[in-house]
């Protein structure tokens, strides 16, 4: 199977920057499915200038359908604007904005509605709780991020044998793709594909040269045990 490898831009980035980002990443190499997950206020600019190869995701949805919530953003919307992947439940969302695990597994479920996979963030604190939530249509449905949150934003790379050991735990639950984020550079992707289906690339995906650098290295790499 493809390696999945999700560009996290968090609250990054301007409409004057996506271009020369595209010209850098150009098309994907063979091997590698790749997804921009970007903010809400650039998925339109940056779904018309995206090369044919690269998908458009965003980085959260609301729980509530179409109505009456101002300031929300509703999976009706994202699949209007040819989103195909969306995260939820990130780290940052549960640390700075509270989010619990119920609320994420509502938003799952308005994403599904619309056609939309998701991406589902989780720490080994709260794995089974997060999951747990979900019934088993809904679960088969999404992509399983493990991200640590000492990895995220620190630099400081989970080890090999946690991040296995951790896919293996996932996968005894659901047999879902089950990805790694937390500080993945060109250097670390290459070992973590090993042992799972993909990443979550956060920093190391702003800069369109280093990202180009990094697909190539994960298009390298053999197929996942997955």
């Amino acid at each position: 199977m493809d390696k999945l490898i999700f560009a996290n831009w968090k609250s990054q980035k301007l409409v004057s920057q996506i271009e020369p980002w595209v010209v850098a990443v150009g098309a994907p190499p063979a091997g590698v499915s790749v997804i921009v997950m970007a903010p809400f206020s650039l998925l339109g600019s940056v779904g018309s200038q995206l090369p044919v190869g690269i998908g458009l995701g965003a980085q959260d949805v609301s729980p509530f359908p179409l109505g009456a919530y101002t300031g929300e953003i509703a999976a009706a919307q994202l699949a209007d604007m040819k989103v195909t992947h969306c995260l939820a439940g990130h780290s940052e969302r549960r640390k700075y904005f509270a989010e619990t695990s119920e609320q994420v597994a509502k938003k799952c479920e308005q994403l599904l509605q619309v056609g939309i996979t998701p991406v589902v963030c989780v720490d080994e604190p709260y794995l089974e709780e997060q999951l747990g939530l979900f019934s088993a249509e809904v679960l088969k449905a999404c992509v399983i991020a493990y991200e640590p949150l000492s990895a995220i934003g620190t630099g400081d790379n989970a080890p090999l044998d946690v991040v296995r050991t951790m896919v293996e735990k996932i996968k005894q639950l659901a047999d879902v793709p089950v990805i790694y984020g937390g500080s993945v550079t060109s250097d670390s992707i290459g070992e973590y594909l090993l042992v799972c289906d993909g990443a979550l690339v956060g920093s190391a995906s702003l800069d369109g040269s280093a990202f180009a650098k990094l697909l190539a290295v994960a298009a390298a790499k053999a197929p996942s045990f997955a």
